[in-house]
């Protein structure tokens, strides 16, 4: 009953996949797709489908913004291995959710699980029963298995967080976060089911699952802690309204719609460019931002390589004039960037291999940091001078094995060579205290003793010997400190065995050791 064997057997699902999250013509209340949008959004919110009510069916206890830990179902279980456990022995959720028979059930199986589901217990268990089906089919969301109509067949993954908001003291004006807000994502299914990082007739780069590097920029502090200083009282000035950011590598566009969430109450008109090579991931984050309902003017995209200087100077909101007058215009610019080394020998049937199995959002060229360049050498021509942002979450190749031995070869220094020498900053890169070795990279990568070969003859011939996971935050300044152009430093989050890397979800420590950093260094 898994999606992937239903998905993989269909003559339609190419064309299905290019249905998936349309994107209305007129976003108002006489357009078919912008009332379907809203009904959704208001079905999933109506039977609780949020990240603490699936925490709690599932046992979690944890304060982070989704269920990353929930992945999709195995190739071909059976039947009998289709259950969700109750929630320690409650039978309803706070909302009143009755978890024996409930939508919520039958949509967390379908769209974070991925089962097929019978078209009956559907129709028994959601709110609309096979009129909610009709409208799941007309965004593109599931469809009948082409084999037997009687199965109900998911074809995204609809996945919720929830986003800390930011809130203004009426009375002393200072920025406080004591409230959240759900969010819900729509993205392409997860490798797992759909064996493939290509989708459609039409676009042939997937949309990018949730993972945990997906979430490090939303659960770690430092972004919110820039937002409040931002608008703090001391930080406000005329320049800072309408809030303005870019979201390079944007995907689902959870980095850009994440932020503007956070800031909903003290800048409503705050906007966002997103960037992606994907043109199906830039309707997808249109889709996602009508979705969580925000004005379809907040959300501007742009179809572009970043890796392509030519392309990207021609974009007109993006350009750069030969002068090197500064834009200055963006507080803010996110990004996380496709990052693994994938190896290009072209013509190697293993090297060709490994390509297919990560496609465009996942391959950072065969150096693994081709668009990280890119985005840290153009971050500061784009950024205001002084207090703008750029938060980047990545792997990093070579990064510094302490905080205060590095060498020319690390990260560290690449990110001083490309930022641009002109604009004054500071910046941090947070890695884990053990990165991986090469050698246990490419076994964690490899599937075969060829590809492993492959994939250490790649490392090998970029002077790659170790890799981490990692954030990158660089400031704006107004002065130089230390008489440099960018002051950056590294930092190594302490290991912690049971808590896990820097992105782990429920790396409580980590997130604690980033803030802590972040509020000595920054203010």
């Amino acid at each position: 009953m898994t999606a992937d064997v239903r998905i993989s057997a269909a003559s339609t699902s190419l064309k299905r996949q290019d249905a998936a999250c349309p994107f209305p013509g007129i976003c108002n209340e006489s357009d078919d797709t912008f009332c379907n949008i809203q009904k959704l959004r208001f079905i999933l919110e109506r039977v609780g489908f949020n990240h603490e009510n699936i925490q709690r069916m599932f046992g979690i206890n944890s304060s982070t913004f989704g269920p990353v830990y929930l992945k999709p179902v195995a190739t071909a279980l059976n039947e009998k291995s289709f259950h969700l456990p109750p929630l320690d022995g409650e039978k309803v959720l706070p909302n009143g959710t009755d978890l024996e028979n409930s939508s919520l059930r039958s949509l967390v199986a379908m769209f974070i699980l991925g089962y097929a589901i019978p078209r009956s217990i559907l129709e028994k268990n959601l709110i609309g029963g096979s009129e909610t089906i009709s409208l799941m089919e007309s965004l593109g969301l599931a469809f009948p298995c082409e084999i037997d109509k009687e199965i109900i067949v998911p074809y995204v993954h609809i996945f919720p967080l929830s986003i800390p908001l930011l809130r203004r003291n009426e009375e002393t004006g200072n920025i406080s976060e004591n409230e959240v807000s759900s969010m819900i994502l729509v993205t392409d299914l997860h490798p797992t089911l759909l064996c493939r990082t290509t989708v459609g007739c039409e676009e042939d780069g997937a949309v990018m699952y949730i993972g945990p590097d997906s979430l490090a920029l939303c659960q770690h502090k430092p972004i919110r802690s820039h937002l409040k200083r931002l608008f703090s009282p001391k930080g406000k000035n005329e320049e800072m309204s309408p809030f303005k950011l870019i979201d390079f590598c944007s995907g689902s566009g959870i980095q850009a719609l994440s932020t503007l969430m956070t800031l909903k109450y003290i800048d409503p008109c705050a906007s966002a460019i997103c960037v992606d090579i994907n043109k199906r991931a830039l309707r997808f984050t249109k889709f996602n931002s009508l979705f969580n309902g925000m004005e379809d003017s907040r959300i501007n995209t742009v179809h572009a390589d970043l890796c392509d200087e030519s392309l990207i100077s021609k974009e007109n909101i993006l350009s750069i004039s030969e002068e090197r007058k500064p834009y200055n215009t963006f507080d803010m610019i996110l990004c996380n960037p496709p990052f693994i080394p994938t190896p290009r020998n072209v013509g190697d049937e293993v090297s060709e291999g490994i390509n297919k199995r990560y496609g465009q959002f996942s391959t950072g060229g065969s150096s693994g940091d081709d668009v990280l360049r890119r985005v840290v050498q153009i971050s500061g021509k784009l950024l205001r001078k002084d207090q703008g942002l750029l938060a980047i979450v990545s792997e990093f190749m070579n990064p510094p094995i302490s905080n205060d031995d590095y060498g020319k070869d690390d990260v560290i220094e690449k990110i001083r060579e490309w930022w641009d020498k002109d604009v004054d900053a500071k910046g941090i890169l947070f890695t884990n205290e053990f990165p991986l070795s090469a050698i246990e990279y490419a076994r964690r990568r490899a599937v075969d003793s060829d590809e492993f070969n492959t994939w250490m003859e790649n490392l090998d011939s970029h002077g790659i010997e170790r890799v981490s996971p990692g954030l990158l935050y660089i400031k704006t300044l107004v002065d130089s400190p230390c008489g440099k152009k960018i002051h950056a430093i590294p930092k190594i989050v302490p290991h912690d065995k049971k808590l896990g890397s820097i992105w782990s979800p429920h790396n409580f420590r980590a997130i604690q050791f980033t803030e802590e950093v972040w509020q000595h260094f920054f203010e």
